[in-house]
This record gives structure tokens, C-alpha cells and sequence, in this order.
């Protein structure tokens, strides 16, 4: 356990003891509470969770994690922000849930603990910023603030944000496809992106037709030889 630093757990619900409080109840508590951890960016594989003392009203909790992990734990106890990653946010659901569910409370630290925030049951617990990349053909632009329509491939068109000098370039590649920087807004519950902004011109792509499409998808679905071999395809790919 060389170069690991100690964590503690205390959870805090009234009715809790030794007698309603056993190893099952333990483990139930202990499953939810390190797999909400792990779903972290950078949280640790927590093991070898062990109880210090149960007593009326709380328990506390003991485990051994890499210092690097300090900064995933920090996160998890202040609670879900924009910046939170889609599985961060849907990852530590059940621990707000165990604790909803049982009104109790948790805290973390290395030295004094301190209570772990537990967003409220709204909307707004559950929106996420993502940043990336948008490909869909350009359907509409206007607007004194700008909006540009944007439908990607087998979904429905996406109302984006632009400023002047981007909707104006926009403008001029109307039915035609781009990629494009863009800022999601969006609800993990559901996946919908409730709000979008374009953060550049991005560039246009160039124009396939479908018959090289169906080239495309024609020789992707040519069977495999028997005679063929992961290692000789590495090979002939990669030298």
C-alpha cells in the first residue's frame, strides 16, 4: 500500500446501527459508493473499503487510494457542475439516490471529512457543456441574433447560436454539409441538446454522391477470405 493516502467515509441516517446496520447493508452501501467514485475522470479503483466504527446514527468508513485520484475525489464531493462528463453525471446517480432514498448524508476527507453536495432533483442537476463537433447540412441562417440550422445525418435539425461574422459564412453554404466547433448544452437524462453554439466557421466537406456511398458500403460488405489473418492485415497495414 506504499504511496497510497487513507480516505474516510461517514454516512449519517437516523435509525442507523449495529442492529440495522449488518454486512449486507454494508455491501450495499459499499457497491454504490466506490461505483459512483470509479465513474470519475481520474477516480480511483477503490478497494478494501473497511468500517472504523458503527454507531447510533452513523458509520465510518475507511480506504487506501493513489494521491493523483485527490483531485477526482475533490470533485465528487462538491458535486455535479457543467464541466462534468456524461458518465460522471450518470455514474454518481445512485449514491444521490441511496442517500435520497434513506434522507442520510455523506461525508469524505482525508483528515475531517466533509459532506458530500447532493444537487437537487431539477433540471438544471442534470445539464452538462460538452464540446465538439457538429457534421449536418446547413438548412437555415437569419435572425437579428443569429440562429443556424443545422440537421445531422438521421437526426432532427439542431437550432445553433452564431455570431454575425459565422452566420454570414454560413450563409453562403446553405444545403450543403460542414463540420463544425460547436458548445452543447444538453440534458444527460435524455441525451437532448437543449442549446447550442457555433464557436467558429468551421469548414465545409466535400460533396459525395450516392453512388460512391454505395461503393463505399459495397466494399465494406465484401465477405472475408477464409485464409484471412488479423496479423497479416497489421502488418501489411502498418509495416
Amino acid at each position: 500500500m506504499s504511496g497510497r493516502i487513507p480516505i474516510k467515509f461517514k454516512l449519517d441516517a437516523e435509525g442507523l446501527s449495529t442492529d440495522t446496520f449488518g454486512w449486507p447493508q454494508l455491501r450495499e452501501f459499499v457497491d454504490v459508493l466506490t461505483e459512483s467514485i470509479e465513474s470519475m475522470e481520474g477516480g480511483p479503483l477503490v478497494k478494501d473499503v473497511l468500517p472504523i466504527a458503527v454507531k447510533s446514527g452513523s458509520v465510518e468508513l475507511r480506504t487506501l487510494v493513489p494521491p493523483e485520484s485527490r483531485a477526482a475525489l475533490y470533485r465528487f464531493r462538491r458535486g455535479p457542475t457543467r464541466s462534468w462528463l456524461r458518465r460522471e453525471r450518470t455514474g454518481v446517480q445512485p449514491i444521490y439516490d441511496y442517500l435520497g432514498k434513506r434522507s442520510a448524508t455523506l461525508a469524505i476527507g482525508q483528515r475531517a471529512v466533509k459532506p458530500v453536495v447532493v444537487p437537487e432533483p431539477n433540471k438544471a442537476a442534470w445539464e452538462i457543456v460538452e464540446r465538439g463537433l457538429l457534421v449536418g447540412k446547413v438548412r437555415l441562417v437569419g435572425g437579428e441574433k443569429p440562429r443556424v440550422h443545422i440537421k445531422p445525418t438521421g437526426a432532427r435539425s439542431i437550432k445553433c447560436e452564431a455570431t454575425q461574422a459565422v452566420a454570414g459564412k454560413l450563409a453562403t453554404c446553405l444545403y450543403k454539409t460542414v463540420e463544425l466547433p460547436v458548445r452543447r448544452f444538453i440534458d444527460v437524462r435524455t441525451g437532448a441538446v437543449f442549446r447550442c453554439q457555433i464557436l467558429g466557421e468551421g469548414r465545409e466537406l466535400p460533396h459525395r454522391s450516392i453512388q460512391e456511398i454505395q461503393a463505399e458500403l459495397a466494399r465494406l460488405m465484401e465477405p472475408v477470405p477464409d485464409d484471412f489473418l488479423e496479423d497479416d492485415l497489421m502488418q501489411e497495414r502498418w509495416g
